[in-house]
């Protein structure tokens, strides 16, 4: 319990803390189990960027992981209480060089990992919002992960800025950019209760 995991920003070198606090609900769902990485993708995070995920969500159930001693779990989950237009965006998450899986609007899955130092990112698909400025910030972080514990980290999708409907008169161009951060489990599994579960795959 007084173990404490550095977590990196490295998109802007600040350090967060991510790590359990809570006790997660019994597992109900699935389980997608990521290797340790090794070699030279170890060192990177995102996966192949001509690489699209056709993405499915259901929120009449919200699975949580299922205890594994020798293994570290990382929730993923796509935030957009500050992304008002449609269509809303689709993020792909990355975990040590290959794409995990993918959430669509206010969704979350989750991924077994081993122990050890894993490098993840978030990336935008597809159309995405009314148009205007598109940037991406705070896109990669770096975990140790320790095995037996829960992390989680949120993709949070902002839009701001002009009008919603592109090429109003007067209205400056809107901004639009995800920001990518790790969440306490206390924030994580309240978001996790309000949002639908996201399974996906990649396009063929």
């Amino acid at each position: 319990m007084k173990s404490i995991l550095a977590i990196v920003l490295i998109a802007i070198a600040t350090p967060a803390i991510a790590r359990a606090q809570a006790t997660i609900p019994p597992p109900t769902g699935p389980q997608v189990t990521i290797p340790q990485a090794s070699g030279p993708q170890a060192n990177g995070a995102c996966g192949p960027s001509n690489e699209d995920w056709d993405v499915t969500t259901n929120d009449k159930t919200h699975p949580t992981a299922a205890a594994e001693p020798n293994r570290a779990h990382i929730y993923l989950i796509q935030d957009d209480a500050e992304y008002n237009p449609h269509p809303r965006p689709s993020v792909r998450f990355g975990i040590d060089g290959q794409w995990a899986g993918a959430t669509h609007s206010n969704s979350y899955f989750f991924v077994s990992v081993d122990p050890g130092e894993h490098h993840l990112c978030i990336r935008w698909q597809g159309a995405v919002g009314a148009g205007g400025e598109h940037r991406e910030s705070n896109s990669v972080l770096e975990l140790t992960a320790e095995a037996g514990q829960d992390y989680y980290f949120v993709a949070h999708d902002v839009y701001s800025g002009g009008s919603s409907r592109p090429g109003q008169p007067g209205e400056p161009p809107p901004s639009q950019f995800v920001v990518f951060r790790s969440a306490n489990s206390d924030q994580a599994v309240t978001m996790m209760s309000r949002f639908a579960f996201a399974t996906s795959a990649p396009k063929k």
